[in-house]
């Protein structure tokens, strides 16, 4: 070794070891750092310490520090002026609400309020028990938000037993009531199948319950309205034949009323056209329901026509008029009294045509149509004297013979 390395030198003692198992330390210590360090006489030699460097704190922070500092030192400030104002502020002033009439309970519950209240009890008739009456100071004066305000509170009325009304009728059970002080109290009607008609079923309070008097308590009395059967409703039977109609009624409960027979529908004979009440109405059982039904004619109509008769005559004539060929109507007729003849003629559809004849010479024909309800004049022809001659009766009355029908009337 001491030839690769000229450098290093050993140190070795040697001792005699009597005892055999005893551990003998080195001598000196030996340093190797891969480059030896040593002198011109080879001699070994430890390195020289370094000397400790001092640590600089860095410059991030001492300005938090700073930072910190500055709120505290105004959170300082803050403080110290708040405790200033509040020592500085006294309560403000505020106008007094209404407390009377409210629940004594929601009132001090309320935490907009910075009052101090004060109850005092009273028993009152006219309130529930909790309702505020009175309150001092009264409402709309200013006083200091944490003022003492005090509040008289109802207890109500005088606590007594609801009577017993079941069985009474409406005047038994208001006197009872009445009687044991009383006032608010409402009737309302139920159905029973066990209590007559009229009389008491049942109160809300119950009987024997502590109720307050006065008009604090709401008296409920239920009187029996008796048993009432159930009802059935009137069945569809609109468009059905009476038959069918009189059937269904019969099975639904209920009994045929009037059966009414209407013309002029375009319905059969015995066609339901409506009932009365209307189907769907619920009744009770036995009740009767009226129907209409069509007579399967149809609606008749009547048109009248106006003859003007010769107003040159002075005599009796013989009017006749046909209608479709037939003769439906005769009689004398005289210009002198009355120079307008009217006649009427009755038909349901279709156009039919009328020629009126005066002492048996065609005198005016009218063409009359039952399906627009409206007639007219269509020929006029003079009228013909069979006791005059010559050409000179003729002209004299040929001038009166006009004709006008009018329009038509319903009629059967």
């Amino acid at each position: 070794v001491t030839e690769l390395y000229p450098g290093i030198k050993f140190g070795y003692r040697y001792f005699v070891d009597e005892k055999p198992t005893r551990y003998v330390d080195s001598i000196g210590d030996i340093k190797n750092t891969g480059r030896p360090y040593y002198n011109d006489n080879y001699e070994y030699l430890e390195e020289p310490d370094e000397e400790p460097k001092k640590k600089k704190k860095p410059v991030a922070v001492l300005i938090v520090a700073g930072i910190a500092a500055g709120f505290l030192i105004a959170a300082v400030i803050f403080g110290v002026l708040a405790l200033v104002k509040s020592f500085n502020t006294g309560p403000s002033e505020v106008t007094l609400d209404n407390f009377v009439g409210k629940n004594y309970t929601d009132v001090v519950n309320d935490t907009s309020y910075q009052f101090t209240f004060k109850k005092e009890e009273k028993s009152d008739q006219t309130h529930a028990a909790g309702i505020i009456i009175a309150q001092s100071p009264k409402k709309g004066i200013k006083v200091k938000s944490n003022s003492t305000v005090t509040l008289t509170v109802s207890t109500g009325g005088q606590t007594v037993e609801m009577p017993d009304l079941s069985g009474m009728t409406k005047d038994e059970a208001e006197q009872s009531l009445k009687s044991s002080g009383f006032t608010n109290y409402t009737f309302y009607n139920v159905e029973s199948d066990s209590v007559t008609a009229g009389k008491v079923v049942y109160t809300d309070p119950a009987a024997g319950n502590q109720v307050q008097s006065g008009d604090t308590t709401e008296i409920k009395i239920y009187v029996s309205t008796g048993y009432e059967e159930e009802k059935v409703a009137v069945p569809d039977v609109v468009g059905k034949t009476l038959t069918e109609a009189e059937k269904a009624i019969k099975e639904a409960g209920l009994t045929v009323g009037n059966v009414e027979q209407v013309d002029g529908s375009e319905k059969a004979k015995d066609t339901v056209l409506s009932v009365d009440p209307l189907n769907g109405v619920k009744l009770e059982k036995g009740t009767a329901v009226n129907l209409s039904v069509s007579s399967g004619n149809e609606v008749k109509k009547t048109i009248t026509v106006n003859v003007n008769l010769p107003q040159t005559v002075k005599h009796d004539i013989q009017l006749k008029a046909y209608f479709d060929g037939s003769m439906t109507t005769k009689k004398t007729v005289n210009p002198q009294y009355n120079d307008i003849c009217t006649l009427s003629f009755t038909g349901t559809t279709g156009q039919h045509s009328v020629v009126v004849t005066l002492d048996d010479s065609e005198y005016n024909v009218f063409s009359l149509n039952f399906d627009t309800g409206k007639g007219g004049l269509t020929q006029s022809s003079p009228y013909v004297d069979p006791d005059s001659t010559g050409s000179s009766s003729q002209d004299s009355t040929s001038e009166t013979t006009t004709a006008q029908a009018q329009n038509i009337t319903p009629g059967d």
